[in-house]
């Protein structure tokens, strides 16, 4: 404890002094007599802080700032106040101790700039001894406020989070806090929402008169209208009184209830559970959905059924007599809520892509949610990313039109696609293909916007590897195959007499190297099309097919005999002359045949509209037939050219198939397309 501070706790809020009207105290009544030692062992803390709490003689207010004191001295920290969740704020309810100006009540804080949002967001307290050296330096809170020390709690009201409270220094502690502490400021939280639910059902009930007697209290309207199901159950667990929310909860009547003992509601046939988690919210615990061993608060109904309540309990005395009030509330729509979510978040952990959730509400749109797949790929925790604009995964090098087309995006509430060079927390870059899209509720007001996020650096890297092994290959590789033949074809050109057929070969084979080297060119332009199907005339692209095929091989016959009507259409591209062309080039280069002798005859019936390609050579090699009909190759057999490749895919885009069928007299190979009606 400093020396200039207050013994007694300080309680000024507006707030207060109406919870404190509500309850029947004045803001001042039995804190007057009330000291406390300068420092308190945990022990001493405890022993305290029920002390207080079960001072009927105390009001809400006071009660909650006593808390805080105590939790103070016994923490030795500047302060403790309370913070209430309201909407995008948290506002200062209750603060003692420190300078008036570090937290005052009424404060109202943006909730993205405060670690209670932390808080909130995981099932035990929040601990910090010295938050600028445990990663929190780059946090929204610790820039706003610069709190180095910090412990937290939720605090709970009717199942709901109502805010927190919080212990809080300037300056960094040099221990870390114990478990001890950390489940002292748990009780407080805890026994501070009791009093608020106790507080707000008696705000409710006892309105009119909380001293009236038996009877007129029990059966006054407020009572009988109350939300929620209510039962009034003496020593001996009978049942004395119940409102109608009661029945319609238990399926019986109001009548029935009364005179019933409390054990033909508990459900399992486990009496005792049901008693030890009853006496728990009686004592201290405040509203309890699970039994004391984990399993859900279930009550059980007329029929047998079993339906999950959350129970908030108290001792009331009526006429000297004592008995136990319970208040029942059905919690299926927030069981079947809860499950979702568990389901939801499950299932977004368990996927292989980072998800990341910001919330439009908030300047700058913080995150609110990443996955276990962004803290893999990123290198950064929940607790490193949240509350922060993704723009931390930004580096040196990331292209600053992408992130101006990123935000202006998410100004305009659209949806985008883009890819982006990120930074891991390591400082090692990646290629980040990033999917935003916004996320609207029922009134169409966009909230959120959720980011799908994929390492895709190497997909980048072998793209870039591809695109330059297609550049050597297009450039380089056929430049030097022209000199090459330039030479071989001038060295035939000057020899006199019969040449040497190892000439013819050079000369041959640097002309189907050059070729292989432009339908590389052409399977790299089909990748980076982007044409639609649409209705095209078959017989006018065999012909100009063929004729393209004669005029290279003029010593070649090729044959087009149609039974098709030149204008019956098939679903395809320009480029199904491209595919006819290779098969019949195809068919005359490779044939041992001195004359290469081709038919082309288009065909249609029932299955589609057929092309069959037929020649007199010796057959298709069998790695060139997988290729052609499943679009396969083998790791050491690979298809003869890069041609067979084209037709395979070409003809895979317009949706249609490839046959191969051999007979003692040639081969014929048949592309099936989807008729178009003319």
């Amino acid at each position: 404890m400093r020396p200039n501070d207050d013994v007694r706790p300080r309680t000024t809020s507006s707030d207060d002094h109406e919870q404190a009207a509500a309850s029947g105290g004045d803001g001042e009544t039995g804190s007057e007599s009330r000291e406390l030692p300068d420092t308190l062992d945990g022990q001493a803390a405890r022993a305290q802080l029920y002390d207080v709490m079960d001072d009927e003689s105390l009001s809400l207010p006071e009660k909650r700032s006593w808390a805080l004191e105590i939790g103070r001295r016994y923490l030795d920290l500047e302060n403790g106040h309370v913070e209430r969740i309201d909407g995008g704020t948290h506002e200062v309810v209750a603060s003692v101790g420190g300078p008036p100006s570090l937290l005052p009540e009424g404060e109202r804080l943006p909730a993205a700039r405060t670690y209670c949002r932390r808080t909130i967001q995981q099932d035990s307290a929040l601990a910090l001894s010295d938050a600028g050296a445990e990663g929190w330096e780059s946090d929204p809170a610790y820039d706003e406020h610069g709190f180095d020390c910090y412990l937290g709690a939720s605090v709970v009201v009717d199942g709901d989070t109502y805010g927190t409270v919080c212990f809080i220094s300037r300056d960094a502690r040099s221990t870390t806090f114990t478990e001890d502490e950390r489940t002292f400021v748990e009780l407080v939280a805890r026994l501070l929402g009791r009093e608020l639910e106790a507080n707000n059902y008696r705000a409710a009930l006892d309105e009119e008169s909380r001293h009236r007697q038996r009877e007129a209290r029990l059966r006054s309207g407020l009572f009988a209208a109350a939300p929620d199901a209510i039962l009034v159950v003496d020593e001996t667990d009978e049942i004395v009184e119940a409102n109608s929310r009661a029945a319609s909860l238990t399926d019986y009547a109001e009548s029935e209830l009364l005179g019933r003992s409390l054990r033909d509601l508990c459900p399992h046939d486990d009496w005792d559970q049901y008693a030890t988690t009853l006496r728990h919210a009686v004592e201290r615990d405040g509203t309890v959905d699970t039994f004391t061993d984990g399993r859900p608060l279930e009550l059980c109904r007329a029929d047998d059924t079993t339906v999950p309540v959350a129970l908030s309990a108290g001792a009331v005395t009526v006429d000297g007599k004592r008995y136990r009030q319970l208040v029942l509330r059905d919690v299926t729509d927030r069981r079947e809520r809860r499950e979702e979510l568990r389901l939801k978040d499950r299932v977004f952990d368990e996927v292989d892509v980072g998800l990341t959730i910001a919330d439009a509400d908030e300047e700058d749109f913080p995150l609110a949610y990443v996955n276990d797949a962004f803290e893999e790929m990123t290198g950064y925790e929940r607790s490193d990313a949240l509350g922060l604009n993704c723009r931390f995964l930004q580096g040196p090098n990331t292209d600053p039109e992408s992130v101006a087309e990123i935000r202006a995006v998410l100004d305009a509430e659209e949806t985008l696609r883009t890819q982006l060079r990120n930074y891991r927390r390591d400082g090692t870059p990646f290629w980040n293909e990033l999917t935003v899209t916004p996320i609207e509720n029922d009134d169409g007001r966009v909230t959120h916007f959720v980011g799908i996020q994929r390492d895709v650096t190497e997909r980048e890297r072998r793209e870039r590897l591809i695109r330059v092994l297609n550049r050597v290959i297009r450039h380089n590789l056929r430049n030097e195959l022209n000199v090459i033949r330039g030479y071989a074809q001038s060295l035939a050109d000057r020899t006199d007499g019969e040449r040497p057929p190892e000439l013819d070969k050079i000369v041959d084979t640097t002309a189907g190297l050059v070729e292989t080297t432009e339908t590389a060119r052409q399977l790299e332009t089909l990748a980076d099309e982007d044409r639609e199907l649409q209705p095209t005339r078959v017989v006018p692209a065999v012909r100009e097919a063929a004729a393209a095929v004669r005029e290279a091989h003029p010593d070649a016959t090729v044959e087009v005999a149609s039974v098709v009507d030149a204008d019956r259409v098939a679903l395809a591209t320009d480029r199904l002359r491209d595919v006819v062309a290779e098969l019949i080039e195809n068919a005359v280069v490779h044939t041992d045949a001195a004359t290469a002798h081709v038919r082309i005859a288009p065909q249609t019936d029932d299955d589609g509209l057929h092309v069959h390609v037929t020649d007199d050579g010796d057959g298709i090699p069998e790695q060139d037939r997988r290729v052609l009909t499943g679009g396969e190759e083998t790791k050491l057999d690979h298809a003869s050219s890069l041609g067979v490749w084209l037709v395979a895919w070409l003809v895979d885009e317009f949706g249609g198939r490839v046959d191969v069928r051999e007979s003692d007299t040639g081969t014929t190979v048949t592309v099936t397309l989807l008729p178009v009606e003319a």
